[in-house]
């Protein structure tokens, strides 16, 4: 029996958004970004997070989302703007802001460095 990761190379997934209109619900752009993240793909994480972020532009937590991914990748300077897009949208999402204190705020020693908003 193949394990879900296994199977996973085995079944059509990328056809699903060319076969079904697209969804809108940010779960499912936030844990299939996460999903290929984890499995090593990012340039497909990045693309479902730009999407999920094309369908639902009011919503902070695909931004936060993309800018931990792009952050974790080295892209600290597109973090950084994604995180402030995010606190644009919503300044009262707590999350947002718990990743500014988690990685250090502005000029703090955070592992990248304190460069978010």
């Amino acid at each position: 029996m193949l394990s879900p990761l296994q199977h996973y190379n085995q079944i059509p997934v990328y056809q699903f958004p060319l076969s079904f209109p697209p969804p809108r619900s940010r779960y499912i752009y936030l844990s299939w970004a996460l999903w290929e993240q984890r499995l090593g793909n990012i340039s497909n994480a990045r693309k479902l997070l730009q999407r999920g972020h094309d369908l639902n532009r009011t919503d902070p937590a695909i931004l936060q989302a993309w800018g931990m991914l792009e952050g974790q990748e080295g892209k600290v300077e597109e973090a950084r703007v994604l995180f402030e897009k995010a606190v644009e949208i919503d300044a009262s999402h707590l999350y947002v802001w718990q990743v500014r204190e988690v990685r250090g705020g502005v000029g703090g020693g955070g592992c990248m460095g304190g460069v978010y908003v």
